[in-house]
């Protein structure tokens, strides 16, 4: 096998088209619609923090606003550059825990969207 520099790099321009026969997917409204009240319920959740986080601001109860302004100034005087990351690390590493020891029970979960249910096995 010769190693050519040029076809190798039009090869990275331009790759070979993989050929797969897809049969495109029939549309489903009932998983349209769980997919809005999905949406509906984290654009719901949101509003219901920013209110929260407004009322924060306004002093609405000065007790929560005195206790979130200690614990910010709290996080920014302990705040280290490597926490983020190890914080973004840990929930990776306790979800791959989860997935490794979860598959080796098997057991019927049921996840129930108002009318809808969805049965995994995991």
């Amino acid at each position: 096998m010769v190693y050519n520099p040029v076809r190798a790099s039009i090869r990275t321009i331009q790759p070979r088209e993989v050929k797969v026969l897809h049969e495109e997917d029939k549309f489903n409204r009932r998983v349209l619609v769980s997919g809005i009240r999905r949406v509906a319920n984290i654009i719901r959740t949101i509003l219901m923090v920013l209110q929260f986080v407004n009322g924060l601001f306004a002093w609405e109860n000065k007790v929560h606003s005195v206790l979130a302004l200690i614990v910010f100034v709290w996080g920014c005087l302990c705040f280290e550059y490597w926490m983020p990351c190890f914080l973004l690390a840990m929930v990776f590493i306790v979800q791959y825990l989860r997935l490794t020891v979860g598959s080796q029970k098997t057991q019927r979960t049921v996840f129930s969207y108002d009318q809808f249910e969805v049965s995994l096995l995991s």
